[in-house]
This record gives structure tokens, C-alpha cells and sequence, in this order.
């Protein structure tokens, strides 16, 4: 018997009347970072061999017919309105990512992890995401994406176009968490996405990404050298992305002793 598909925005069944395509990246921004004659390549990644390529095509198709019109053209559509100017700014630098204020921060963050979300179903991941965080993005248009934790850079070193990147993390032997890191030109984003509960301490580089969501954020401070040659453009997103630690602990490790003060931790 054949399951049936629903939307991942809202859970209706995604017949022939309701079913659209959505775009991993809007079609707005895919004209803005699209180059001409370069495809999108997905590949496997492999430790102990080159990576294989999956498929190639252009970002116009980088999409899944995963949500219903309603979600496409309703919340969806109203978050792309309200993201566009702040991602247009920054992307190009005509804005510094350290004045972004805390409206402007919750609608990114908003944007990077619905982006995040659908960016990962296009990957055919093997694991079950936590879509009842993407669904309240719906039911709370006003809201931050509760659950998530986003960071965000500005690197020059970044090429034009968009790179993704998909690490996750293993706790004892099971998958705890999904890292998601995607840059458009050079605004780079990493959305932490939990596949199990717990309370998470999240380290960053100092000086590198500025915590987006949730707005009260506490993070750790690292010091880690920057590589002398940073090597391909998918190798700088993969060193930027895995900056990026969000590590599980026990409630009584929440707080720690840091230059005689005590810090809680996000």
C-alpha cells in the first residue's frame, strides 16, 4: 500500500490540486547568485575516497514537491518578503552583520532554518527531521524557530553562488544532531538542527559567527587557527560549518566556571 504524502509545512495531503513546488532557494535569490554555465553538483561524501558526484543541475530546479500550495504562496511567501532586504544586504556587504538588529535577526533566523530544512530533504537524508520545529514556523509567523540554534558570518573568502554542507554529530553511537551550513555569496549561515531533546552548550571561533537565534544566546568562546590555505570552496564551508559546536550535557554541567564567574550556557 502506498503512503500517503503530506506537507511537511502543514500535514495536509499533497494531492494533485494542492501539491507545489518549492524552491530550496527562492527563485529571487537563485537569479541573484546563479553564474552563468556553473550547475549545482551534489555529491557523497566519502572519508576514505573521493567524493561521488549524485547529480548536477541548475538552482531554478533545486527544489522538492514537498509543501501545498497554501504554505508556498501563505507563510512561506510572506517570510521571503520579509527576509529579502536583510539577505540582499548582506550577502553583497552593504551591511555588517554585527548591527543586525533583533527584528531583523529573528526573520533570518526564521529564514535560515525553513531554508535549511528544505535544502536537507532535496539531500534525501537518512534520518527523520524534527518538522514539528518547521511547521511551527507556520503556526507562529511572528515567532523565532524555537528548538534550533542559527549563527551567521560575512567571509569574503567565499566565492558567488551557494555551497551547502551537511555534517552531523553522534553521541554513544546515535545521530543527535544535524548541522546544516549553507552560504549564499558571502553571508554564511549554520542551523543547528536536534534529532534528540537535551540541553546543548554551543562553542564557537571567536570573532567568526555571530549568534542569530535564539536572541539570549550564550555561547562559549574558541580559538582556533585559521588554515593557512583554505583550500577548495567546499573545504573553507566544511572548516566554517564544523567551527560550529553544539555539544549535549547534563544539567549539571549547564553552568561553568569561566574567569571565576559563573556562565550558563545555551
Amino acid at each position: 500500500m502506498m503512503t500517503k504524502r503530506t506537507c511537511l509545512g502543514c500535514g495536509v495531503e499533497l494531492t494533485g490540486e494542492v501539491i507545489t513546488f518549492e524552491h530550496a532557494l527562492p527563485q529571487w535569490l537563485a537569479k541573484e547568485i546563479e553564474l552563468p554555465g556553473v550547475s549545482l553538483k551534489h555529491y557523497l561524501h566519502d572519508e576514505g575516497s573521493e567524493d561521488k558526484l549524485l547529480r548536477s543541475h541548475g538552482l531554478n530546479t533545486f527544489g522538492a514537491k514537498s509543501v501545498c500550495g497554501s504554505c508556498n504562496n501563505g507563510w512561506m511567501s510572506r517570510l521571503e518578503d520579509a527576509a529579502k532586504p536583510h539577505i540582499v544586504s548582506l550577502m553583497h556587504e552593504k551591511a555588517s552583520i554585527l548591527t543586525v538588529t533583533d527584528d531583523a535577526r529573528t526573520i533570518l533566523s526564521r529564514w535560515a532554518v525553513k531554508t535549511a530544512f528544505i535544502i536537507s530533504v532535496v539531500q534525501t537524508l537518512r534520518f527523520e527531521l524534527p518538522w514539528e520545529i518547521f511547521q511551527n514556523l507556520r503556526k507562529h509567523e511572528t515567532g523565532g524557530p524555537n528548538g534550533c540554534f542559527v549563527l551567521a558570518s560575512q567571509q569574503r573568502q567565499l566565492p558567488k553562488g551557494y555551497l551547502s554542507t551537511f555534517p552531523s554529530d553522534e553521541l554513544k553511537g546515535n545521530l543527535v544532531q544535524l548541522r546544516v551550513g549553507f552560504s549564499i555569496n558571502h553571508l554564511h549561515f549554520v542551523v543547528v538542527i536536534p534529532l534528540v531533546q537535551g540541553l546543548r552548550m554551543v562553542r564557537v571561533a571567536a570573532g567568526v559567527h555571530v549568534p542569530f537565534w535564539p536572541l539570549d544566546m550564550n555561547v562559549l568562546a574558541a580559538y582556533k587557527m585559521a588554515p593557512t590555505d583554505i583550500g577548495t570552496p567546499n573545504k573553507f564551508l566544511d572548516f566554517l560549518t564544523n567551527l560550529v559546536e553544539a555539544g549535549i550535557v547534563t544539567r549539571k554541567d549547564a553552568v561553568r566556571e569561566v574567569e571565576g564567574e559563573n556562565t550558563a550556557v545555551a
